[in-house]
């Protein structure tokens, strides 16, 4: 609701398409077939810095990615039970034919001092929960501990 383009719709209910991409070849031309399919959705993009990324499949020693949706704020408990009891999403992972060649040029750059702020404004700790200096000092301290040991 708050970075998600549905156009007019209200956010709640309305049809939601998104492309995770490293490169502008591979978006642009997933992004079309999208766009001429019949979903109705406005294709949303987040996108990855494939620059700087070492992607693919087959190796073992490539970057991890996990991503986290979530959907919030169904105040009607029937409505958020069926939402959450009838998954209706579906994912591919689309791997371009042999002569389909991104360049490096075409990758994203890294987005380090780019970022939008993800700030809604809207609070969402926990009164008595651990502070963002708190763990900042725990990850620390876990850092030097397991360099000392390993």
């Amino acid at each position: 609701m708050q970075t998600v383009n549905v156009g007019e719709r209200s956010p709640y209910q309305a049809p939601l398409n998104l492309l995770l991409t490293f490169d502008r070849k591979s978006e642009a031309a997933v992004k079309g077939a999208m766009e001429a399919s019949e979903s109705g959705a406005i294709v949303n993009t987040l996108r990855f810095p494939g620059a700087i990324l070492n992607q693919g499949v087959s190796s073992g020693k490539e970057d991890e990615f996990l991503n986290v949706l979530r959907v919030e704020g169904i105040q009607d408990a029937a409505e958020r039970d069926a939402f959450y009891a009838d998954n209706k999403y579906e994912i591919y992972r689309i791997t371009p034919s042999e002569d389909f060649r991104v360049a490096h040029s075409d990758k994203f750059e890294s987005f380090n001092g780019k970022m939008r702020t993800r700030w809604t404004g809207i609070s969402e700790s926990v009164q008595g929960a651990v502070s963002n200096a708190q763990l900042a000092f725990g990850l620390k301290e876990l850092k030097a501990a397991v360099i000392q040991i390993y």
